[in-house]
């Protein structure tokens, strides 16, 4: 579970950084950037993320319900996240501009509380600290799945508002590092392999699935692994991101 909750934090944290070649110009590409951009104009809106792993296309862990994210963003003001949502894991997130505050198990906390890290010291950084830091370059939805179409080789359209691609292989591996737990060197994987999948609805942007898959051998069997991060758009235009007091005081 370590490994999802943190490769849906940096789904949210961060945007693939389109280095080499960009992607090539289609209609269809432009079609779902545009889409995601309609959204990064609406008022507000709200998003849910669940990350699920994949053996040979059925689900790894069928009896686990998969840890859900959620985000709710105005665009005249403040972002709220509640990371790993009803798990012991759970962590809540307020942004405002680049100032970043995290609910910790003594109050809510910027940056600037906690406590520098000592390089000559073996002791871990603290893990709340780490995300805090990462969510400086906190990147929305909309402003991802642009980033996300830019690094595909071409998107195709799929009928009924779908729209997916196969990214370029620069695109992959900076997916891999933005993923990556915090601290830690991107995994090596075999024949790995990222695509993207839009819906779009009356030209808005309403859902869009990243999916990292990869092979693995072990005794001489091969099966192909796969984790996809869905991220479903909702209360567009209603949404509402009132940040909790304390939060607001550390922004």
């Amino acid at each position: 579970m370590k490994h999802l909750l943190w490769t849906a934090l940096g789904m949210m944290a961060g945007t693939i950084l389109g280095a080499g070649t960009p992607a090539r110009a289609t209609g269809f590409g432009d079609e779902a950037k545009d889409a995601a951009r309609k959204l990064g104009e609406q008022s507000s809106y709200t998003w849910t993320s669940t990350t699920r792993k994949l053996v040979d296309g059925k689900d790894a862990a069928p009896d686990k319900v998969a840890p859900i994210s959620e985000g709710r963003i105005e665009k005249a003001g403040a972002t709220y996240l509640i990371l790993a949502k009803g798990t012991p894991k759970s962590v809540e997130v307020a942004i405002r501009e680049s100032k970043v505050a995290v609910k910790t198990p003594d109050g809510w906390k910027s940056l600037n509380d906690f406590a520098p890290a000592d390089p000559a010291s073996n002791k871990k950084p603290d893990k709340l600290a780490v995300l805090a830091k990462s969510y400086e370059r906190f990147t929305s939805p909309s402003s991802e799945v642009v980033s996300l179409v830019e690094g595909m080789k071409e998107m195709k359209g799929e009928g009924d508002g779908l729209y997916s691609g196969q990214a370029t292989e620069d695109a992959r591996k900076a997916y891999l590092v933005r993923t990556a737990k915090p601290g830690a060197a991107p995994k090596e994987l075999m024949e790995p392999k990222l695509t993207l999948r839009c819906w779009v609805k009356d030209g808005m942007l309403v859902k869009y699935e990243v999916a990292l898959e990869s092979k693995k051998l072990k005794k001489d069997v091969v099966t192909v692994n796969a984790t996809v991060t869905t991220v479903e758009l909702r209360e567009i235009g209603s949404t509402k991101a009132e940040l909790p007091e304390e939060a607001r005081k550390k922004l």
